[in-house]
């Protein structure tokens, strides 16, 4: 995903700042591309980091296991994220999330985005 004040022209990331990363193939394949110096996110518990890698290894997939849901596990990560970099408001977050899933996931997908926030601040 690109954020950006500004129109973006090219949708295509060569070297992200951030990286998200929730499954060992996406390790392999994207790791190398993060810019010197750029965020690491990964699923503790799905992705193989190395010893070299400075990482925030975040028990997404456990955590939404524990809300008994583990689809969630990419709202844990989004929540970790926001508290981890600040790219954008917490309640801005909460507020894509009430506006844009199913009306009956609503209170899931924030307690998910919650936990993930607080698993990063705690």
């Amino acid at each position: 995903m690109i954020i950006a004040d500004e129109p973006i022209e090219y949708p295509h990331i060569e070297q992200p700042d951030i990286l998200v990363l929730m499954s060992a193939e996406a390790y392999h394949t994207y790791r190398r591309s993060l810019r010197p110096g750029g965020i690491l996110l990964a699923d503790r518990d799905l992705v193989p980091l190395q010893a070299e890698d400075r990482a925030l290894a975040v028990p997404a997939t456990r955590l939404a296991e524990s809300l008994g849901r583990r689809i969630v596990a990419n709202m844990v990560m989004l929540g970790a994220l926001v508290a981890a970099t600040g790219i954008v408001r917490k309640e801005s977050l909460e507020e894509a999330v009430r506006t844009s899933v199913r009306a009956h996931t609503v209170a899931l997908n924030l307690q998910a985005v919650e936990v993930g926030y607080r698993s990063v601040r705690e």
